[in-house]
């Protein structure tokens, strides 16, 4: 199947801006910078640019006393964005931290998506190229003016007002349709994991279940409710006292970082960049849970190691092969541990878009950011398209378990509908 066609169509026909909406947001963003800046001097007494390196250590761990935070890699001391993130996690008290993360926020918000140069039509265009396992990248354009659209923030107010910006063309409406939940589906069905599969199968909330498997409880879900756990840090029990949307968000993270082969240090790196404080003995233990609780994981690692010392070469479920080249050891495993799944939905995507691209005429393809498809139509269509993309995305593919059997597996695909890419509902067909 020619890909080619629909990226190329994406990327000359870009996307509507709201060029009003994006002015006021510029300023917004402006000033709640100037906001942060203002409050930070009249806290310290001091005007410190916070986009100086050295004014942030004499800051840090000058005037504040704060306890040196190292890079992981190169040892060095660091005032980066995690160990910024990491020391107002621990030190919720210091309104300078809040300060500085708040400008830092703003600064980046508003340089990257506020202020990005529109073309002449009133549009912004993205660049996409497949990386080593086939997903697609988001880059500055070669056609007009943009840039990397797959890095906006999700979940946050700040994102959805970006999102707004994005909207359909005058008389029409964006459509979206996003795989659920896709890699850690695959993962599950590569290794075998009948409780995982089960768990996805039976329409529950995976997160939820994995959270209740991890922290030992049995509880029913209510995000605002605090609740305990107990959990081995080191060589001593201690005892977490957080929401039930903390557990549940830190598995998320759990399972990705158990399926891929993460250390505790990058798990508590991974955590923290997500407000989750853990320590690396808490994350150690989470990940022996989760390798303990889902044994096929484990399983599946180990074949995938033995493949990679017999030949370095993985073929993908989707039937794509690659070699892996550079020294044996954790870094190549994970990055083998992770290539089957990967490549398997960006691929499916990219075949996805495609087949839109080729059989719903009706349905213009604007945007590709992860696991999710942007399209827009005529209102009279759009159901039509949504039918037509959520049975495309949901196709049967064979995935070949790790004890050799193959098995059909369909993965669900979410559908939104709305005049923009940040006021999109839900809606089931």
């Amino acid at each position: 199947m020619d890909r080619q066609p629909t990226l190329l169509d994406m990327m000359i026909r870009g996307v509507r801006l709201n060029e009003e909406r994006k002015k006021e947001l510029s300023v917004f963003f402006f000033q709640e910078e100037e906001k942060a800046k203002l409050a930070l001097k009249e806290k310290t007494g001091k005007d410190y640019n916070m986009n100086s390196t050295k004014d942030m250590q004499m800051l840090l761990y000058g005037q504040l006393g704060l306890p040196f935070q190292y890079h992981m890699k190169t040892g060095k001391v660091t005032t980066s964005k995690d160990a910024l993130h990491k020391l107002t996690a621990k030190n919720p008290q210091i309104e300078e931290l809040q300060h500085i993360l708040a400008f830092k926020k703003y600064g980046k918000l508003r340089s990257t998506y506020a202020d990005m140069a529109v073309d002449a039509d009133g549009r912004v265009r993205t660049s996409y190229a497949p990386v080593s396992t086939f997903r697609l990248s988001s880059s500055e354009s070669h056609f007009g003016a943009g840039g990397n659209l797959q890095n906006i923030p999700v979940r946050s107010e700040e994102g959805k007002e970006i999102r707004k910006l994005f909207e359909a063309d005058p008389g029409k409406e964006m459509g979206k349709a996003d795989y659920s939940q896709i890699e850690a589906r695959l993962c599950a069905y590569e290794a075998n994991d009948l409780r995982q599969i089960n768990l996805f199968e039976s329409g529950g909330d995976i997160h939820w279940e994995q959270a209740k498997a991890y922290f030992g409880f049995n509880f029913d879900y209510e995000p605002s409710i605090t609740i305990c756990a107990k959990v081995i840090d080191g060589r001593r029990s201690v005892t977490l006292e957080e929401t039930m949307k903390f557990f549940r968000n830190a598995a998320k993270t759990i399972v990705h970082a158990g399926n891929y082969g993460m250390g505790p240090r990058m798990l508590q790196q991974i955590l923290e960049q997500n407000g989750i404080i853990l320590s690396s003995g808490i994350c150690k233990e989470l990940l022996t849970i989760h390798l303990n609780v889902n044994p096929m994981i484990l399983l599946r690692q180990r074949n995938v190691r033995d493949q990679i010392n017999a030949n370095r070469t993985l073929v993908s479920a989707y039937g794509r092969p690659r070699r892996f080249e550079g020294r044996l050891g954790d870094n190549l495993y994970q990055s083998a541990y992770a290539y089957s799944p990967q490549n398997t939905a960006g691929e499916m995507l990219q075949d996805a878009m495609a087949t839109v691209y080729d059989e719903v005429p009706e349905a213009e393809n604007l945007l590709n950011v992860h696991d999710e498809i942007v399209w827009q139509c005529l209102p009279k269509d759009m159901d039509y398209c949504l039918r037509r993309v959520k049975e495309i995305m949901e196709k049967p593919i064979c995935i070949a378990g790790s004890l050799g059997d193959c098995r059909p597996v369909s993965i669900p695909a979410d559908l939104s509908v709305g005049p923009n890419w940040g006021e999109m509902k839900g809606v089931s067909i």
